[in-house]
């Protein structure tokens, strides 16, 4: 696998990871979506809840899709989760590189969690060279140790 597809590989698991959180929420407003129409004059109310499909979960990808343009939304201003995913540069806010779909940054160490955490789940990973820099840069806006190979 060359260097940036394992790069690209990373920093997709770093974005599915950030997002499980919000997946979970979206996998529980869909039972939540029946109860809302119950507050809309439905008299089909007292059952409403119970219409809940349970075997449609976020392993359903039109539901993953959903999460994904949530966090997206949120944080990036647009839906297009899959451009934004491999988005990293420093912007400037003294947080050192900023990427993700979330936007984990270096200096705060959010970042150095998430390689640490996809490196232990996918050792020898395209990332895992960047660990003692992403270390060291923790705390402060640098980049040193983080060549244009990391970006």
């Amino acid at each position: 696998m060359s260097r940036q597809r394992e790069i690209r590989s990373a920093r997709t698991a770093v974005a599915l990871s950030a997002a499980a959180t919000v997946m979970l929420a979206a996998s529980l407003l869909s039972g939540c979506a029946a109860a809302g129409d119950a507050d809309a004059g439905d008299d089909t109310s007292a059952s409403s809840s119970s219409e809940h499909d349970p075997t449609r979960t976020l392993a359903d990808p039109a539901l993953t899709d959903i999460a994904m343009q949530l966090v997206s939304s949120a944080e990036n201003s647009n839906l297009d989760w899959k451009a934004n995913y491999g988005y990293l540069e420093d912007i400037g806010d003294d947080r050192g590189c900023t990427g993700g779909i979330i936007g984990f940054t270096t200096a705060t160490g959010d970042l150095l969690e998430v390689v640490e955490r996809y490196t232990e789940s996918t050792p020898g990973n395209a990332l895992a060279p960047y660990l003692p820099a992403l270390k060291k840069v923790v705390g402060s806006p640098s980049h040193d140790g983080l060549d244009a190979g990391f970006e």
